[in-house]
């Protein structure tokens, strides 16, 4: 039995199963990986998307890598590898039919500082303080 398989029958601590489990994460959310390079599996507890096809080239690698091993409750690691999964990708058919799912994608460019920080607001620069 292979580990992937070994990790298919007992996701958590409960015996809970993911939808995703098995899954190649990148091929889920359209990321292209470069000839040669190495796809994420949700049944990694690291996902490194160093491989993917066009990133940006000022991407740090903790941009680009979600490490679930920091999550020490197995269950709550799941939920999180799950959230992000959906996040990810919302087309898939499991996160498609979830009424209050996220419809636009996440993507492991998105992590960076400045995606992250809210864009500047030009009303709030031009109006004046109210005393």
């Amino acid at each position: 039995m292979s580990m992937t398989q070994e990790t298919a029958q007992r996701d958590d601590a409960d015996g809970r199963r993911s939808p995703f489990t098995g899954a190649d994460v990148c091929a889920a959310a359209g990321l292209r990986i470069v000839p040669g390079g190495h796809a994420v599996l949700f049944d990694q507890d690291v996902w490194h998307f160093g491989d993917v096809d066009g990133l940006p080239v000022h991407l740090e690698p903790s941009s680009i890598r979600f490490d679930f091993t920091a999550v020490t409750d197995r269950r709550w690691r799941l939920l999180a590898k799950e959230y992000i999964f959906a996040r990810l990708a919302p087309a898939d058919p499991a996160v498609a039919v979830l009424p209050a799912a996220y419809r636009v994608p996440l993507t492991p460019a998105a992590r960076t500082p400045a995606a992250r920080s809210p864009a500047p607001s030009t009303t709030a620069r031009s109006a004046s303080p109210q005393q």
